[in-house]
């Protein structure tokens, strides 16, 4: 258990850990999708880039959660 608070620590103090590069990519992503020109044939790319562009923030807090006590050890 104290591994978990360690690396945690370690990661709170590094410049742009993943946490922050995941939220700036997203919102960079945001960003560049809304001010693209793009013609209706290409929505669903973009819509497609969104969404997984968007979900490694999630995928990520994900991964680290466990559900039962092999999980947490394991991360």
């Amino acid at each position: 258990m104290e591994n978990v608070k360690i690396d945690q620590l370690e990661e709170a103090t590094r410049p742009y850990n993943i946490r922050h590069r995941c939220f700036y990519f997203s919102k960079d992503l945001i960003q560049f999708i809304s001010i693209c020109k793009f013609d209706k044939i290409y929505f669903s790319m973009f819509e497609q880039l969104l969404r997984s562009g968007t979900s490694i923030g999630a995928n990520m807090v994900e991964g680290r959660s466990g559900s039962s006590k092999k999980d947490v050890q394991n991360s």
